[in-house]
This record gives structure tokens, C-alpha cells and sequence, in this order.
């Protein structure tokens, strides 16, 4: 049995480029925050009473931003993350910039 969560997992890996990925990571968090804040609260559905985890893109819908941004975003950090554990600093840093595009857009 693993007592270990995959967050924790994650966070234990350091490539040369990790500090990128977390400061992108945040910089995300950041704005889906500010989102919310600047919104007002909407209506619970019935699916958030059914104590299941929210997905990227149910948070994304429910910040009114489209999912597609939030997957797509977590696609390129995904690719980002793969390429600096194969040391390929190369597609990590394409990867990187890929994300950072989607999230100026986002910000538009």
C-alpha cells in the first residue's frame, strides 16, 4: 500500500527545470483565483452535492472559462513535465511556452 499521494510524488521530483513548472503552476492558480473572486458565487448543482473531486474543466466551466483552455493548459505542463524528468530541456521549454500562451490568452 502507498502511502504516499500523487502530489507528493510529484513534488519530490526536481529536473532543471521544475522551478519553471511550479512558478507556471502558480502563476494558473493565480488567475483561476482571481476569476473567482471577481465573480459572484453561482447556484449549487446537484453534482456538487454528490461529494465527488472536481475536474479541471468542471472548475474551469464553473469559473466561466471554457474547459478546453484548462485542458489544453494541463496537456502543455503535462508534456512540460515528462520532457524535463527525460531531460529534454528542449520540448520542455516549447511545452512551457505553449502553456504560458494559453494562459495570456486566457487572461485576454
Amino acid at each position: 500500500m502507498c502511502l504516499v499521494s500523487d502530489t507528493e510524488i510529484i513534488q519530490s521530483y526536481s529536473g532543471p527545470s521544475r522551478q519553471q513548472i511550479d512558478d507556471e503552476r502558480d502563476a494558473a492558480s493565480k488567475f483561476m483565483n482571481d476569476v473567482a473572486a471577481a465573480k459572484p458565487s453561482g447556484k449549487e448543482t446537484a453534482g456538487a452535492m454528490m461529494h465527488r473531486q472536481p475536474t479541471p474543466s468542471s472548475i474551469a466551466q464553473a469559473k466561466g472559462r471554457p474547459g478546453k483552455n484548462v485542458e489544453a493548459f494541463e496537456q502543455a505542463m503535462s508534456l512540460a513535465v515528462k520532457a524535463d524528468e527525460a531531460g529534454d530541456q528542449g520540448e520542455c521549454e516549447k511545452a512551457l511556452t505553449e502553456a504560458r500562451g494559453i494562459l495570456d490568452r486566457a487572461k485576454g
